[in-house]
């Protein structure tokens, strides 16, 4: 099959369909050898896996390794779900890998969904190109999802809130011990960046199978220190190894977190490999990691940011209030109709926003323009629908010029994807060359 067929039947898979469980993936996975020798780390948890995950990529890569990394869901191009060293899958990489899991699941009645089919392939393809370690993104909770299959060396746990509670559970407490199971060995080693309720019911499972547990305001720690528009945060990080002073290119105070448990992993790794803390700082500095509260445009302000929960909203409002002070801005807010969004709407409201422009994602789970409408209205935040996020981008910016405000895209990676595109940008990972050797 050619890069177009592979796509095609992913597709007709469906993007969004989720059934979650193991047994589908690992009757396919072992029937394909079920051999995978990079060194695993599995980061779960509701909202920073990606940011981790290209922290502790960034920081192994500095340390002179080959490093897989597979996240999701894409911003422009599904090949940015797997990645090695900075570089995404080529169109034909892709082809082969997608075509070998493929004859595998075809025939065999086995249903899988596109996640799962893509999470086989991210494997294999870093098993093919012999990487050194794989970094690896659960998909939704942890348990029962695809990413599972393997036994990670470390398991990191980053922030625990409430999302996706029709699969997951109501509670913290019940969505952590989702998240938690991907601690099923001994052998894995388990940082945790939650705190209250979340982070002891991860510890409480660590205890349980009987492994090492570092957790985020009792083993390590952050500090943050200044920042600034060019140079984004300073953090001091302490770990019971060491002290950091970093500078992290990703906006936020909530960075923070996410770096520290990215060197704690790196620290914890550090044990059986080479990684120095030269390595480490310079790989904090170097991360790359787009749509998150990234400016694309300076002047005015186009910023693009992938929050698409209460949580991740509220570190969204705390960072803009932070960075752009009292700028008056247009928001292009556009949500899935599975989230809290009166809770998101609200949070907003902290913002001085002159008016939202309600865009609709291009996803069948996606809330109409007209509902946010009405629910801007019933909080008192003016809104209009727009038919593109293209539209609405471009009559978002003329009103910052005229206005000297600003324009923020937010809600969805559909969104802000969308905006990526409206703004002429073509790719946000670097692609692979036909000459790139691994």
């Amino acid at each position: 099959m050619d890069y177009k067929e592979v796509i095609s039947r992913l597709n007709m898979l469906g993007e969004h369909r989720i059934a979650l469980g193991l047994e589908r993936v690992k009757s396919i996975w072992e029937r394909m050898g079920g051999e995978f020798n990079p060194t695993p780390i599995i980061i779960a948890g509701t909202n920073g896996k990606g940011s981790v995950a290209a922290m502790l990529s960034s920081i192994l890569i500095k340390a002179g390794y080959k490093v897989g990394m597979y996240t999701s869901p894409h911003i422009l191009d599904i090949r940015e779900r797997i990645v090695i060293n900075n570089r995404v899958i080529s169109r034909k990489e892709f082809a082969d890998v997608g075509s070998h899991v493929l004859s595998f699941v075809e025939g065999t009645g086995t249903n899988l969904t596109y996640f799962e089919v893509l999470t086989m392939m991210a494997f294999a393809h870093f098993q093919q190109k012999s990487t050194d370690f794989a970094v690896i993104e659960v998909g939704m909770g942890g348990r029962l999802d695809a990413t599972n299959i393997i036994t990670p060396k470390i398991a990191c746990i980053t922030d625990i809130g409430i999302d996706h509670t029709e699969f997951l559970g109501k509670s913290i407490r019940e969505i952590a011990l989702e998240k938690a199971g991907v601690i099923k060995s001994k052998f894995t080693d388990v940082v945790c960046s939650a705190s209250g309720e979340g982070a002891e019911v991860v510890r409480a499972r660590a205890e349980q199978v009987g492994t090492r547990s570092w957790l985020l305001g009792r083993n390590f720690k952050f500090e943050r220190v200044s920042w600034d528009r060019v140079f984004g945060e300073r953090f001091r990080i302490t770990t019971d190894v060491n002290e950091y002073n970093i500078q992290c290119p990703l906006r936020g105070k909530h960075q923070g977190r996410n770096a520290s448990a990215a060197i704690k992993c790196a620290e914890i790794l550090s044990e059986n490999f080479s990684i120095s803390r030269e390595d480490i700082i310079s790989g904090i500095k170097a991360t790359n990691w787009p749509g998150r509260f990234q400016t694309l445009i300076q002047k005015p302000p186009v910023l693009l940011d992938v929050a698409h929960n209460s949580d991740s909203m509220a570190a969204f409002v705390d960072t803009l209030r932070d960075y752009f002070k009292s700028l008056r801005c247009v928001l292009v807010f556009g949500v899935m109709k599975d989230k809290d969004v009166n809770a998101m709407l609200t949070t907003l409201k902290r913002l001085r926003i002159a008016h939202i422009y309600a865009v609709e994602a291009d996803s069948p789970r996606a809330m109409s323009r007209d509902k946010i409408c009405s629910l801007c209205s019933k909080l008192g935040i003016k809104c209009f629908t727009k038919k593109s996020v293209k539209d609405a981008v471009n009559d978002a910016l003329m009103w910052a010029i005229e206005n000297n405000g600003m324009v923020a895209v937010v809600g969805s990676h559909y969104i802000v994807g969308d905006a990526f595109r409206a703004l002429g940008v073509v790719r946000v990972i670097p692609q692979t060359s036909w000459t790139y050797g691994y």
